[in-house]
């Protein structure tokens, strides 16, 4: 029996390069608000503003550009259109 870390690394060399998609410049973005509630070195974990979603994983691969917070803290992300419609946040 495999442990789960092996298990794990099976899982992500298969899907090498399937569940991601760095942005390519004319690639098609689209505008979200939401606020940074965690950061690690390669992804934001936010509340959009809009949506039925509560908390989702944003990878910094997929941010076109970002404002600085305003008062509310509150931020203006450009994102892929492709990681947007993966999200579900279109729905």
């Amino acid at each position: 029996m495999s442990t789960f870390a092996e298990r794990l690394k099976q899982t992500l060399t298969n899907n090498a390069g399937r569940d991601t998609m760095p942005y390519r410049p004319g690639d098609s973005t689209v505008e979200l608000e939401a606020r940074v509630t965690n950061s690690t070195a390669k992804a934001y974990l936010i509340e959009p503003t809009l949506g039925h979603l509560w908390e989702v994983w944003l990878p910094k691969s997929q941010v076109v550009g970002e404002t600085e917070p305003d008062e509310r803290g509150l931020r203006t992300f450009t994102v892929t259109e492709w990681w947007y419609k993966k999200s579900g946040l279109d729905e």
